[in-house]
């Protein structure tokens, strides 16, 4: 091999990072020279190994792994310490050398970060750098010998000036200042401890005092964010405004272009509320109107691309910083709770919004090229022109993905399938209590993915899982019809496909509509035979008042009560029967067609299906919602 010539690139080594083209030096070289330190303590910086790799653990890629070992998902956010660092590093307070970042991890790792560190803008390359960092124990500038990260030795109080004054942000101090109030007066510096973590309270034992700068609880980036706009304020770090009148309603006009040319699309994207991701940094938002969204306008200005949720009345609902939803007030929700910075949604519902993303497809678009790279919009793909087993009608291949038929190998070695259950997890079906047992056998099985029972030749691979333990509930008994539902857990986790997808669980005891379908393949008429194929049914819900008039079982000893819903075509002819027993009865929404929410589980009705006045019952599911949460995602 040659020697390298003047002028040729040196290869980059493992380890190795590029710095950013305006820092060429270190600035923080005096150790009590005038500057803001912030130390995020607690950061969420954990490698895990997943095949031959090392990845940076996280509540998004490695659900199943801390399912298995029983970890909290919220204890494992490294996106706050990213997010952190991207408003600290970009910060003109950095710029002007009056910054320094030390992070310590919940692992008790000392990380010193050097002004001149450009962070990656994208969590996946971040996350890419801190496996390296956490592997190799630091991170150097390409071609130099400068150290951009480094592991160091703790504790963090000997990288600190001698006399530096030490104060932890603590949201519950009964401290209340202005952030203003912070900055010393003279040329020392001070040093914040600020919480890197999702939730609990933040405990150091090296700090004067806790101080909060909020009456409301705020998130680790927007504490960085105000604390340095309160120091470039008070110590003279000024920069130019670009965002005027005649830019903004530049802005307005590009808006008003490009939403020309999508106004002919048909476009099933996130309505204003929604959780959303920003493109240009992978950082969390919500979509709202981008005239309620400063910081996109001032953005734009800059030239960072839009990240566009959908169109309203001829105008952009873009993807909106948490940071700037937060200052900016009030923001109308499709989902209780979904804009509230701590999220106080239950799991059932946090799941719901995951498998909404499994009904989507991306498509990607460039609008008479005013943008610099295409645009994704996420759209629903299913299908909703079918029309809405008793009366009912053949479902088609993937119309209800999470249908699951519970099957029994009777004694002479056949198969039957005696329950019907919905796919609400990789692991667990939700079926009905008195499934656990028929003919004196409790079921083998759980078939997902298939229309048609009997058939091969309907062109669906059909799954069939072992059940590992069917858990009826505690409160059950077979002497009422009360409490009659159960889970079933499956011995293996299942994959989703186009035709097994798990549907969502209805959140509230109230159900806004009057109609709902039920699936199953149950009888299909009275002393009939069961259905081979997945037949669906719309049925009218019945308030349980008048549900009540037409039972006199003596397993209802207090009548139809709140934990059971009733539904029916009170004319007769359409119902769920034998066999339809542990379906559910299920309703979709106008945000989504394609995700259907549980609403109840099939239990008992008359033994004359489809007879008249003869509604059937079934188990609401938003009454057992603690339980099922419990026992499927805790």
């Amino acid at each position: 091999m040659g020697k390298r010539k003047r002028g040729d690139v040196k290869p980059k080594v493992e380890g190795e990072y590029d710095l950013p083209p305006k820092h060429t030096k270190a600035v923080h070289v005096e150790s009590n020279k005038k500057r803001l330190i912030v130390i995020l303590h607690g950061a969420q910086l954990e490698t895990v190994k997943v095949g031959n790799t090392f990845e940076l653990l996280n509540c998004d890629d490695h659900l199943q792994i801390l399912k298995k070992y029983n970890r909290d998902p919220g204890s494992c956010r490294p996106d706050i310490t990213h997010q952190s660092l991207l408003m600290l590093m970009d910060s003109p307070l950095n710029r002007a050398g009056m910054l320094q970042v030390y992070i310590k991890t919940e692992k008790n790792v000392l990380i010193e970060i050097n002004p001149q560190t450009r962070i990656p803008r994208t969590f996946k390359r971040f996350a890419g750098l801190m496996v390296q960092l956490l592997h190799k124990f630091s991170v150097r500038a390409n071609e130099t010998s400068v150290r951009l990260l480094h592991v160091i030795k703790n504790p963090v109080t000997d990288h600190l000036p001698v006399g530096c004054k030490k104060i932890t942000m603590s949201f519950s101090s009964k401290v209340v200042k202005n952030c203003r109030e912070l900055v010393p007066a003279g040329d020392e510096a001070i040093a914040m401890v600020i919480g890197a973590f999702a939730h609990g309270n933040l405990e150091v034992d090296y700090t004067e005092e806790a101080i909060s700068i909020s009456n409301y609880p705020l998130s680790a980036a927007l504490t960085c964010t105000k604390l340095c706009s309160a120091f470039e304020e008070v110590w003279g770090v000024f920069v130019y405004d670009r965002c005027d009148s005649s830019t903004e309603e530049m802005f307005l006009k590009f808006s008003f272009v490009f939403n020309l040319f999508l106004s002919i699309l048909i476009v099933d994207g996130q309505l204003e509320g929604d959780s959303c991701v920003r493109k240009y940094d992978n950082s969390p938002g919500i979509c709202r109107s981008v005239r309620r969204c400063p910081k996109v306008r001032e953005d734009y200005n800059y030239g960072v691309p839009l990240t566009i949720c959908s169109y309203l009345n001829g105008e952009p609902t873009v993807c909106c910083p948490l940071t700037d939803v937060a200052s900016g007030g009030s923001v109308w929700s499709s989902r209780p709770n979904s804009n509230s910075l701590n999220d106080n949604r239950r799991i059932s519902e946090i799941k719901c919004e995951e498998y909404a993303e499994l009904t989507k497809e991306k498509v990607y678009i460039n609008g008479l090229s005013l943008l610099t790279q295409n645009q994704v919009l996420s759209l629903t793909k299913c299908d909703t022109t079918v029309p809405l087993i008793v009366g009912g009608e053949k479902t088609k291949k993937g119309e209800y993905p999470h249908m699951a038929a519970i099957g029994w190998r009777t004694y002479d070695g056949s198969l039957e399938f005696k329950c019907g259950g919905s796919l609400i997890s990789e692991r667990f079906v939700l079926t009905a209590a008195h499934c656990s047992r028929a003919d004196g056998l409790a079921p083998s099985f759980v078939r997902l993915g298939d229309q048609n029972i009997k058939s091969r030749t309907d062109g669906l691979v059909e799954v069939d899982i072992a059940i590992a333990e069917f858990i009826a509930h505690e409160d059950y008994r077979r002497s009422s019809f009360y409490n009659d539902i159960a889970l079933i857990k499956m011995a293996q986790r299942v994959d989703f496909t186009k035709y097994i997808r798990p549907a969502c669980l209805w959140q509230t005891i109230n159900i806004n509509t009057t109609k709902t379908i039920a699936t199953g393949w149950g009888y299909t008429e009275t002393a009939g035979r069961s259905s081979n194929e997945l037949m669906k049914v719309e049925l009218n819900i019945i308030n349980n008042i008048q549900c009540n008039r037409y039972f006199t079982e003596s397993k209802l000893g207090r009548g139809i009560i709140n934990s059971q819903v009733c539904a029916g075509v009170l004319s007769g002819s359409k119902d769920t029967c034998n066999g339809d027993s542990g379906g559910p009865i299920q309703v979709t929404t106008p945000v989504n067609k394609c995700l259907f929410h549980i609403i109840g589980v099939t239990s008992f009705g008359s033994p004359f299906c489809g007879l008249r006045n003869s509604p059937g019952v079934y188990t609401r599911v938003s009454s057992f919602l603690d339980w099922i949460e419990e026992k499927v995602w805790r």
